[in-house]
């Protein structure tokens, strides 16, 4: 009896998990996902703080920039994005953890954003590969 009711609550616990993970249409390829990013950079999270004055939740973080994998260089680069609330493909970083981030711009004058489908998909390598790919093709 007492395995049924275990297996029954391991069954609730991992269909609740599956209810609410964020749902992403997965990049073909890591250099795909690199080139629809705007930048890409390993960071330490330095800042983080969250906001709901104007709508829904958000977080902006600020990094201090270890490695410019795409995009202009930097030294500090400020991330704007939704925390992890259900399945809304939020993103938590921590201060003081280092992190591979992928962002992008709607625009040359918007903010660079963030979310959990943005994140990479692929191994931390295959990201670094297209990334370095990226840089020599470019003019």
């Amino acid at each position: 009896m007492l395995k049924s009711i275990s297996i029954a609550v391991l069954a609730l616990v991992g269909f609740a998990a599956a209810a609410h993970a964020c749902d992403c249409a997965r990049p073909e390829s890591a250099a795909a996902q690199v080139d629809g990013a705007t930048v890409a950079f390993v960071g330490t999270a330095k800042t983080t703080v969250h906001s709901d004055e104007d709508g829904p939740p958000s977080v902006t973080t600020i990094f201090t920039v270890k490695e410019m994998l795409k995009g202009a260089p930097a030294s500090e680069i400020t991330l704007v994005h939704a925390p992890i609330l259900g399945a809304n493909c939020g993103v938590d970083f921590k201060d003081g953890e280092d992190a591979l981030v992928l962002a992008y711009a709607a625009s040359a004058d918007a903010p660079l954003e963030t979310n959990g489908c943005s994140m990479p998909q692929f191994p931390e390598a295959e990201i670094r590969a297209a990334a370095k790919a990226k840089t020599k093709d470019a003019p």
